[in-house]
């Protein structure tokens, strides 16, 4: 995909979660990226994946990858963004004050 930077915006990881308003966490889980887990015996680090049975389970959404990356950073584009809110692949519940799950009013 080749991106004409003077007419269109690229998003930032953290651009992308304030739009979607969610977490970095989230976005990463949502991503599928792994974090390296520091272990303090012996220095190891342990890696875990983002993607696991539980996430599958939970029906945690699977994030588009970046239209490009610039200085090794993932951005995304509106469209991008926009086509995967409307697929319905964004999560159609929400936890309220109380920590309960409600449908959206959409």
């Amino acid at each position: 995909m080749k991106i004409d930077l003077a007419a269109t915006t690229l998003y930032s990881i953290n651009q992308v979660c304030e739009k979607l308003g969610v977490s970095r966490s989230t976005l990463d889980r949502w991503r599928g990226v792994s974090k390296a887990l520091g272990v303090s015996s012996g220095g190891m680090s342990a890696m875990t994946s983002g993607k696991n049975l539980l996430d599958a389970m939970n029906g945690a959404p699977s994030f588009p990858k970046p239209d490009t990356y610039l200085n090794g950073a993932p951005r995304w584009t509106i469209q991008t963004l926009n086509a995967w809110v409307n697929a319905n692949n964004a999560p159609r519940q929400r936890v309220n004050a109380f920590g309960q799950f409600e449908e959206s009013d959409e």
